[in-house]
């Protein structure tokens, strides 16, 4: 894991930093970022607090089934509460997502595609 800061939010430190990454990146939805999606050895990931703004952005226009979701969401919010409390390890983590993330994951993904 790599956590990487620059004073300034330009497309400059953000090249230079990532310039020979390759990985899973996770980042803000910033401008510069989606370039990097583009290598052939970069997979660009999202986190759940941005995606739960635009839902929770959502509740005027469809409270029951945004609801549902905002609700899938804070159980995957709990479930990272669980692993830092725990001061799970890396794999403790990964384990714990397997078990208990992804039907959460997989619940979301069907209530959307239904």
């Amino acid at each position: 894991m790599y956590f990487g800061y620059r004073k300034r939010h330009g497309s400059e430190g953000s090249l230079e930093m990532l310039n020979k990454f390759e990985g899973y990146l996770q980042t803000d939805s910033y401008g510069v970022y989606p370039q990097f999606a583009l290598k052939e050895n970069v997979t660009q990931i999202a986190c759940w607090a941005h995606a739960r703004r635009y839902f929770e952005k959502a509740l005027d226009y469809n409270k029951a089934n945004v609801s549902h979701i905002m609700l899938q969401i804070q159980k995957l919010y709990k479930i990272e509460r669980k692993a830092t409390s725990q001061n799970f390890s890396i794999q403790e983590r990964q384990t714990l997502r397997l078990e208990e993330s992804h039907p959460v994951l997989n619940e979301i993904g069907n209530y959307i595609a239904a």
